[in-house]
């Protein structure tokens, strides 16, 4: 067996969204572990010799986290490369604290359908080319390489899928966010006017889930959030909370960003939902979702006493 590792697909969407969806953290969670693991970026520095690091979660349990590897070559929408054998700034990092190191080659090209994406994973020697594969190199990969490439011609028509909201609070962001992240608060103001939240499990944190039963108008729906991104707003730096929703099921997902920006001494929200298909944002708001979606907001204000 060689010491390399490769993977060759025709990816269906242009080169620029599938070089977007490997540098905009944004989407990296959506596509970079096979489904229902869900990936949280705790390093993402896009630059030679800036951190890369990852940590996998499924049903809100840590898969385990690896010292931060770093960016060797960034060429846009062309190639970028990088190693988990070095750590930030090239410093390299201790062999006893993984099974293998390797270094990976993402090249991207024109193709009359799409992308020409290919993959080159290099390793020390082929014994640690054979422990990669037998990890799951070929199928988890392969499977990545799938979502990313569906990932990416979804956000060719991804404006027909997203529906967006947004309202001004006189709350500070810090104070917005912390309504938003306190598991004593959410569940008080989350849903529509007359719907209440009961919870069955609460864990806010990146890689967390909050398992939950809506009631309201008498009915009642499982719901669960999964968390990819909690960024609190600092230094007048916008926050930032990024989440999956579905029913449990990981059916029919929805991806949720909340971006908070300061407005004079206030909160400007911004929240994005992103549907599966155009079809699901329709039937959606037939169902009255933008107005419940301000009344949600409508509620999270009176929560903070405006």
């Amino acid at each position: 067996m060689p010491a390399d590792l490769h993977l060759h697909r025709i990816l269906k969407a242009p080169r620029a969204l599938v070089w977007r969806c490997w540098t905009d953290p944004e989407h990296i969670p959506h596509w970079f572990a096979p489904k229902p693991v869900v990936t949280v970026i705790r390093a993402f520095d896009l630059r030679p010799g800036g951190a890369f690091a990852t940590e996998m979660f499924l049903d809100g349990r840590s898969l385990g986290d690896s010292e931060p590897g770093c960016f060797l070559e960034v060429v846009p929408e062309e190639r970028l490369t990088w190693t988990s054998a070095l750590g930030p700034d090239f410093r390299p990092l201790d062999p006893a604290k993984a099974p293998f190191f390797f270094t990976a080659e993402v090249t991207l090209a024109d193709h009359p359908e799409g992308t020409d994406y290919r993959v080159v994973v290099r390793h020390k020697d082929q014994a640690s080319a054979a422990a990669h594969e037998a990890m799951g190199f070929s199928k988890g990969w392969g499977t990545m390489t799938d979502q990313l490439g569906a990932h990416a011609a979804g956000l060719a028509g991804a404006e027909a899928r997203t529906m967006t909201i947004e309202r001004s609070f006189r709350a500070s962001p810090a104070q917005v966010y912390a309504a938003w992240t306190d598991p004593a608060i959410l569940p008080r103001w989350f849903g529509p006017e007359g719907w209440t939240c009961e919870t069955e499990a609460i864990d806010i944190r990146e890689g967390g889930e909050w398992r939950f039963t809506m009631r309201g108008e008498g009915m009642a729906f499982a719901n669960r959030h999964r968390w990819t991104a909690l960024v609190p707003p600092e230094d007048g730096r916008e926050g930032r909370i990024a989440f999956l929703m579905d029913a449990g099921d990981d059916r029919d997902v929805k991806a949720v960003t909340v971006t908070l920006t300061p407005e004079g001494t206030g909160t400007r929200l911004r929240q994005t939902v992103v549907f599966p298909t155009a079809e699901a944002l329709d039937q959606a708001r037939s169902y009255g979702a933008p107005d419940k979606g301000r009344e949600t907001l409508d509620k999270l204000a009176a929560t903070l006493g405006e």
